[in-house]
């Protein structure tokens, strides 16, 4: 939302668009001052259509607009952003071109919409083109979401179903590794997971930290003994985000009262990665542990370790 100055800005604007009268001015100002939204009060009286007024502040900005109402976006754009990323920013991907994805966003201002759309991208080796859309836009992007909604839950089941014919089978001899390609396709909650977790080998992590906090789950690496916050995401994922987790390390769904521990197998760069997990209950959430072990690096150096010869020893 703009200040107050920056409204009345855009009223001086609006005005000499012609999109606003002057006799309109004095009375939007006055209520602006008084803690109004501009926005809000030209839709409740009618004033300015909402693609007007949105593209009137784009220009205003210095922003790019377009007009979506009228879109159908394919499922393969659509689903660069996963749905609960698109709910909770009020985001949509509408166009690519090469490596160059268009992205819609109802408030250009979020900056934290902003970082979890560039991790996202930069893991896909994606580029973003930001647009301001209007928020009718979003509502007829947003609906064609609702067939690829159901993946997070079908996968789960589908996951849950294998591991216990598995079970009634005897169970594995062995432990396999996972293929995380096929993870990937099946929903969007397991693609951030996989970038979550690909990211942190990647950075030379030891361990990952899910978290819940108040208003969002927070995503920690520990790198080189010190933990650094690296990602925040929507608090309405962060209980699919632990149960697909869950589900890959063979933690019991249902049990979220006492502390469980698992293991996972997987290949990033063509090298076999072990991790360690562990699934904490905080009041009522829970959070996940990754601890990762590269089995490729082996046994670390003294000199690796900070140790060095001294001269006569």
């Amino acid at each position: 939302m703009l200040k107050p100055e920056k409204q009345k800005q855009l009223l001086d604007f609006l005005l000499s668009k012609k999109l606003l009268k002057a006799t309109d001015i004095k009375e939007l100002e006055a209520e602006i001052t008084a803690g109004k939204n501009l926005d809000d009060l030209l839709s409740a009286k009618h004033i300015i259509g909402q693609e007007e007024l949105v593209k009137a502040k784009a220009e205003f900005l210095g922003l790019k607009y377009t007009d979506l109402t009228d879109q159908e976006i394919a499922e393969s754009i659509l689903n660069i952003i996963p749905v609960e990323v698109a709910e909770n920013y009020k985001v949509v991907c509408f166009s690519r071109e090469g490596k160059s994805i268009a992205i819609g966003m109802v408030d250009p201002n979020d900056f934290r919409a902003m970082e979890a759309l560039d991790f996202l991208a930069n893991k896909q080796g994606l580029q973003i083109d930001y647009y301001f859309i209007s928020i009718n836009s979003f509502n007829n992007i947003f609906r064609q979401y609702k067939k690829f909604s159901k993946e997070i839950s079908s996968a789960l089941k589908s996951k849950e179903q294998e591991e216990k014919a598995e079970q009634d089978e005897g169970g594995r001899d062995k432990e396999e590794d996972i293929n995380f390609d096929e993870i990937v396709k099946n929903a969007p909650v397991a693609k951030i997971v996989f970038e979550i977790i690909k990211h942190a080998v990647e950075a030379g992590a030891s361990d990952i930290h899910i978290e819940p906090m108040a208003t969002e789950t927070r995503v920690r690496y520990r790198v080189d003994g010190i933990l650094h916050s690296f990602l925040t995401l929507p608090k309405n994922i962060h209980e699919s985000v632990i149960s697909r987790i869950k589900v890959l390390s063979k933690l019991k769904l249902d049990e979220t009262r006492i502390p469980q521990g698992g293991r996972i197998r997987m290949m990033i760069n063509n090298q076999d990665i072990d991790f360690r997990v562990s699934c904490l209950p905080l009041m009522g959430e829970e959070k996940i542990v990754l601890r990762i072990l590269d089995t490729s690096k082996g046994v670390l150096t003294m000199e690796q370790l900070g140790f060095f010869k001294q001269r006569g020893c």
